[in-house]
C-alpha cells in the first residue's frame, strides 16, 4: 500500500468518526473541506502515477514483443515474388 493510499483511508476513517467527536459545527466544515481537498489532489496525483507506470509498462512489453519468421525481410521478399 503507498502512503498515499494510507492517508487517503485515514481521512476517510476521520470523516465518518468526526460528526460523533463532539465539535462545534465550524471546525467540523473546516475539517471535510480540508479533507476532501486532500483526498481529491492524492488520489489524483496516484491516479497519474498509476496509469504513468502502466504506460511504461505497456512500452517494455512493445519493446519486447516476439519476432516471427514470416516478418524477416527475406520471406517478405519471396512472398512478393
Amino acid at each position: 500500500m503507498t502512503k498515499n493510499t494510507k492517508i487517503i483511508i485515514t481521512l476517510g476513517t476521520l470523516t465518518a468518526i468526526v460528526p460523533f467527536l463532539g465539535f462545534p459545527g465550524i471546525v467540523k466544515d473546516i475539517f471535510f473541506v480540508l479533507a476532501g481537498i486532500v483526498i481529491a489532489v492524492l488520489t489524483y496525483i496516484t491516479n497519474k502515477f498509476l496509469t504513468i507506470k502502466n504506460h511504461k509498462k505497456e512500452m517494455t512489453e512493445e519493446e519486447h514483443a516476439p519476432t516471427f519468421e514470416e516478418n524477416k525481410e527475406e520471406f517478405v521478399e519471396k512472398a512478393d515474388e
